[in-house]
């Protein structure tokens, strides 16, 4: 009985394909695809989801921190300041402008009630202007705490503590990476930062191309002080 392979890189040549092993990459110049075997690729996709799940718990309980450090009243977010339109008399639009984040909220007066438009959000529909100015503040201030940096995000400045990849922040921080070739042979690829739904190093190439796949994450060395 012959033992299929648990991953295999084609050829990006629909007129001549040819496959991979991984022991035979190292002398794969051109562009590859990889394929993973069906079952691996099923439990990858358990792992995936599963990982995810965590990350999204995480980042509610980074959120709850936030806004319980809010509520000391030691820091308070700015309240949105709104431009009202009129017209024939009547308002009828009202915006607002939150700049860091490159978010405009609008609010319109429709059928005796206000269609309200946040950033990515689907519309939502309030009966009145002061409902959807609150949604609009309390959105607002969810994506300024989800921002704020905690303590836990300091000590691994500090500490330069390796991380998983799924933790990586895809903000534009540059970031040193542990990347690992299909021989399971790994090393570090210095400042590192996503963009193009990929990780770009500091020579502008992507780190995980022909196999190889980036598993961990740590912050960047802090310069020496002058």
């Amino acid at each position: 009985m012959v033992k299929s392979p648990q991953r295999i890189w084609i050829e990006a040549d629909e007129e001549c394909p040819y496959f991979y092993e991984a022991h035979e990459l190292h002398d794969v110049e051109q562009d590859v695809i990889e394929y993973v075997r069906a079952d691996l690729y099923a439990a990858l996709e358990a792992q995936l989801a599963e990982t995810q799940e965590k990350l999204i718990e995480a980042n509610d309980k980074l959120i709850r921190q936030n806004e319980a450090f809010f509520r000391t009243g030691a820091v308070k977010v700015k309240p949105l300041e709104w431009n009202e339109y009129v017209y024939d008399g009547q308002a009828e639009d009202w915006s607002a402008e939150a700049a860091t984040f490159g978010v405009c909220y609008v609010i319109e007066l429709y059928n005796d009630g206000y269609n309200a438009f946040f950033a990515d959000e689907d519309l939502l529909r309030y009966d009145t202007l002061d409902e959807a100015k609150a949604a609009a503040q309390q959105d607002y201030e969810r994506r300024i705490l989800s921002a704020l940096e905690t303590a836990e995000t300091e000590r691994l400045r500090a500490e330069r503590v390796w991380q998983p990849i799924e933790t990586a922040p895809k903000d534009g921080t540059k970031v040193d990476l542990w990347v690992v070739d299909p021989l399971g042979e790994g090393k570090r690829i210095p400042d590192c930062s996503w963009g193009w739904g990929q990780w770009i190093g500091s020579k502008g190439l992507a780190a995980e191309r022909l196999g190889h796949k980036a598993t961990h994450w740590i912050y960047r060395p802090t310069p020496p002080q002058e």
